[in-house]
């Protein structure tokens, strides 16, 4: 499916995991999925990833905003996380400028 990707392969050898109650909070997803060592039980995933933080430094602001411009504008700013694609490009462009901006105004 579109926009669908594997976040970790329990299950290496065959078959899946059948993960389901999916359940985030704070960057962390609690889940159910089976492997073949315990059965079914509770797993967790902490990320870092913040989509529209293009600076890396965990918040949306108006930095991340600041290096977007710079790229739309050809400059090439160091220090760019590729999580911070909000639209599934794997670019940084308009979608997270206004991503930024929307974030920025609730």
């Amino acid at each position: 499916e579109a926009g669908t990707v594997i976040v970790k392969d329990i299950r290496l050898d065959r078959g899946g995991s059948y993960p389901s109650g999916l359940i985030s909070v704070n960057r962390t997803l609690f889940f159910g999925a089976a492997d073949d060592t315990y059965g079914y039980e509770l797993w967790m995933m902490t990320t870092d990833k913040v989509p529209g933080d293009v600076d890396g430094n965990g918040a949306i602001d108006l930095r991340d905003a600041a290096t977007v411009l710079k790229i739309l504008a050809g400059m090439q700013p160091e220090g760019i996380y590729a999580d911070a694609d909000t639209d599934g490009d794997g670019k940084i462009g308009f979608a997270e400028l206004g991503y930024i901006l929307k974030k920025l105004s609730e």
